[in-house]
């Protein structure tokens, strides 16, 4: 028997593949090639952590990645299941495991507001996909649970009981002292999480006419946010405990910035960057708010220089190590076949290509195509329950081509540098911008 008669087998749940994201630059397609197959690979019956050393669904694993998910994969149903798992976890007092099925253990350490976010990311994800409230009242008594908990963990109002900024850049060992090395203290991204599930406990009592849940929920975030404030932040020097990549941009993606202060913290996220030589230095929590803080604030190109920095830490390390799949410390040490970077890739959409749900069941789309990102053409778009959106942009001599195509029962909103807003009604559009 030789090598060529052993045939290997790649199993993954079976899901429909939904988006479409490829550029003309190889880096920025092996990073999201790296993340869509960390899925894969991680995807059998349950949402393993990792193909080999623990096998077990880690909850704030899930609920980092549920958004990419739903951008690449047919994954709603998968979710709604896991969801089940998740409830049936869940304890009367409304404390969850860090893993789900819990064989026991995981609820009175390695667990916290953070890595229980996806009681509110997962169902508030599918709900924006599929417009289904269903997924929303399944959940909700167990959401406010959660709160409950939360409520009880609290002393002012701030919560210090998670594993917090999980694997920020690190020298040495995946050992767990290494991998708690990390600048954002644990009360900030504790109250931060704490903070977001209220507020998603909030506007899902709106929307499931609660109105009575709501206004407490209402009072309770706005106390949430004051004490924020009120520990962690220096309006006068424009500072966040912490000072760091990770706290700054918490502060800004959570909305706990007052208007007039927004300029003066996103000028300061990029000051953190920049004194890192243009490198990132947040671990899995940092990832999410430093991603969508320079897509939304316009500083895309900064995220792609980050992601794709030609040295340690960055995706393009991984990848010039001769990555396939997403690893679990950024200095390659520990699992080289993890999910929880892979939000990445819902950057990339977002952000890049341009594509976001604005309401539920993409019924209204805020198309961002990054125009001006450096990058000379990107392939973008995603099948709906509506049909298929599509945002792509093609440098030319004279201006960029950029195509576009809206699904019946949708509406879009385009968004250009230096140009009026356009609202789109269903159909397909070419347009040359200067």
């Amino acid at each position: 028997m030789g090598l060529e008669d052993i045939e290997a087998w790649a199993l993954c749940n079976d899901f429909e593949d939904r988006g479409v994201f490829h550029t003309s630059d190889a880096v920025i397609n092996g990073v999201q090639h790296m993340a869509v197959s960390s899925v894969t690979a991680c995807c059998l019956n349950t949402m393993a952590s990792d193909t080999v050393r623990e096998k077990s669904s880690w909850t704030g694993d899930t609920g980092l990645t549920c958004e990419q998910m739903l951008y690449n994969f047919g994954a709603e149903q998968f979710f709604v299941k896991w969801m089940q798992d998740l409830r049936d976890s869940q304890r009367p007092g409304g404390s969850m495991p860090c893993i789900v099925p819990s064989p026991g253990w995981g609820y009175n350490s390695i667990t916290g507001p953070d890595w229980c976010n996806p009681m509110y990311e997962v169902p508030w994800n599918v709900y924006m996909a599929t417009g289904d409230i269903r997924v929303l009242a399944e959940n909700y008594d167990a959401l406010l649970r959660h709160c409950a908990y939360m409520r009880s963990m609290a002393v002012d109002e701030i919560v210090k009981y998670g594993l917090g900024d999980w694997c920020a850049p690190f020298d040495g060992p995946s050992l767990y002292v290494n991998m708690t090395k990390f600048k954002c203290p644990v009360e900030v991204s504790d109250t931060a999480f704490r903070y977001a599930a209220v507020c998603a406990a909030e506007r899902w009592a709106g929307l499931l006419g609660r109105s009575q849940d709501e206004a407490c929920l209402h009072a309770e975030a706005e106390s949430i946010r004051a004490a924020f404030r009120k520990h962690f932040y220096d309006k006068q020097k424009n500072r966040v405990a912490g000072d760091c990549q990770s706290s700054t941009a918490m502060m800004l993606y959570y909305g706990f910035a007052e208007q007039d202060e927004i300029p003066g913290l996103v000028q300061r996220l990029s000051e953190l960057i920049d004194a890192q030589n243009g490198h990132l230095d947040f671990g899995v929590l940092g990832m999410k708010s430093v991603l969508n803080v320079l897509g939304q604030y316009g500083l895309v190109k900064k995220a792609l220089q980050m992601i794709g920095a030609p040295d340690y830490p960055s995706y393009r390390y991984w990848l010039d190590q001769g990555a396939t799949t997403l690893w679990e410390c950024w200095n390659g040490n520990g699992s080289h076949c993890h999910h929880m970077f892979s939000d990445v890739s819902a950057f990339f959409y977002k952000y890049v290509g341009g594509i976001l749900p604005t309401a539920p069941g993409y019924r209204e789309i805020l198309l961002r195509p990054a125009i001006d990102c450096g990058i000379a053409e990107v392939e973008c778009r995603v099948k709906t329950v509506l049909g298929t959106v599509e945002c792509s942009h093609m440098a030319q001599e004279d201006g960029v081509a950029i195509h576009i195509a809206v699904p019946h029962g949708a509406t879009a909103t385009l968004v250009l540098p230096h140009e009026p807003d356009r609202v789109l009604t269903p159909g397909t559009y070419d347009f040359l911008t200067r």
